[in-house]
């Protein structure tokens, strides 16, 4: 565990084994620690970061977070920057967690030596989920997240819209998830901030950026095809474009929570390409 200043703010990073440098980018609620079962699966030689992200998890939170596209790629290479981190990394990042890493392999291509998104978005065409839509309304959000940090009355309906997208999620997940509404005070603004500068018209020439690195850079794409939040058209437009595509039938969103012996074997047999 280290605690970095990232842009100003007090960031929580968790570090683990010694190597090649890889780092872990979650995303909505999530924090660093869902990627513990897929580290624990993977082989060693790697030095595995995973931050929480700013205004996430033990990461401190301000107003005037920029959560622009270009600066959530500049936060990770400023993150690395802080790491003394200067060769080539492995990027493997998650939901919004992939606009972060996404950003930075296309503005940093030379620092990246892979990148493996999973479930993301980072494609103008992306409509929003209806939650999604409910946390980009004001007002509306807003008493949306009151009544989360109320568990009791909110975690029967929450894990049935989380099973929507991860059918495979089990509700001690879905607890897990949420439980951090009530545990951190800031947990709320960040992710209704986050959503709303998540503007789907704003990456236009962003996805194409990132269909260019695909051709010029090793690219993986994991994908549970049960995820109604996040369709198949992404992805497999990544894979015409280079990337390869690996897809799981039977699974859904949070493939690191619930498929980590899976994710990890899948990556690594891509990582073993590169040597």
């Amino acid at each position: 565990m280290t605690e970095l200043t990232i842009q100003g703010l007090a960031t929580h990073v968790e570090i683990s084994g010694e190597g090649e440098p890889m780092i872990f980018i979650h995303g909505n609620p999530d924090d660093a620690h869902m990627w513990d079962d897929v580290m624990a699966h993977m082989p060693s030689g790697f030095q595995f970061i995973a931050p929480d992200l700013p205004g996430f998890g033990q990461s401190s939170y301000r107003e005037d977070i920029d959560y622009s596209i270009r600066n959530r790629g500049q936060w990770v290479a400023d993150a690395l920057d802080a790491l003394s981190i200067d060769t080539p990394v492995i990027v493997v990042a998650h939901d919004h967690g992939g606009v972060f890493g996404a950003s930075f392999a296309v503005q940093y291509p030379e620092r990246v030596k892979a990148l493996v998104l999973q479930n993301t978005l980072f494609h103008r065409e992306y409509n929003w989920h209806p939650m999604g839509k409910i946390w980009r309304t004001p007002i509306l959000g807003e008493l949306n997240i009151k009544l989360i940090a109320v568990p009791a009355l909110s975690m029967p309906v929450m894990h049935q819209y989380v099973k929507w997208g991860a059918p495979d999620l089990t509700y001690e997940h879905t607890r897990a998830m949420f439980a951090r509404f009530s545990a951190n005070e800031h947990m709320g603004k960040s992710m209704l901030k986050l959503y709303r500068d998540s503007n789907p018209e704003d990456l236009a020439g962003w996805d194409d950026k990132l269909y260019a690195f695909a051709k010029d850079k090793p690219t993986l794409v994991l994908w549970g095809k049960q995820d109604k939040y996040l369709p198949m058209a992404f992805p497999e437009k990544l894979q015409t474009h280079g990337a390869k595509l690996v897809v799981f039938e039977d699974a859904g969103h949070w493939l690191a929570l619930t498929q980590p012996e899976a994710y990890a074997d899948e990556m690594t047999k891509f990582l073993d390409t590169l040597r």
